[in-house]
């Protein structure tokens, strides 16, 4: 069984990191599991940071979709993983381009045999994918 990794960045509304979370667990789902399993670490992580106002950045359209939906079952079944946590302010479709860091966090996860967390600081290896993130 191989694993998989889950990455998330949160930010306050000026672009500054407020804290990174990796996440490494055995498996084998489907990238729409991922990104559920993602939405739901997520506001997890934005509760640790302080935040009361927040909004789901995702390049996962179907899960954006699914997500809006309020009459679909798989809508609902999301709904239930996100709102144990907190409810869902807004949704937004992220392109993929604009969604590095997240990619680069979820490789790390899967070759870091430890999750980490980090709050309100960057992880050094993160530096200058941060910087060309807020350059772009």
């Amino acid at each position: 069984m191989g694993y998989i990794g889950l990455g998330a960045i949160a930010r306050d509304s000026f672009g500054t990191v407020c804290g990174v979370t990796t996440i490494r667990m055995p498996g084998a789902n489907s990238s729409f599991i991922v990104v559920c399993l993602a939405a739901r670490e997520g506001p997890q992580l934005v509760a640790q940071c302080g935040f009361q106002n927040w909004v789901i950045e995702s390049d996962a359209s179907l899960f954006n979709r699914r997500l809006l939906e309020t009459s679909n079952l798989m809508s609902l079944m999301i709904l239930e993983i996100l709102c144990h946590v907190m409810v869902v302010e807004h949704s937004a479709m992220c392109p993929v381009k604009g969604n590095t860091i997240a990619h680069y966090l979820t490789s790390y996860a899967c070759l870091s045999s430890n999750n980490a967390f980090w709050c309100d600081s960057v992880p050094l290896f993160l530096g200058l994918l941060v910087k060309d993130d807020l350059l772009a």
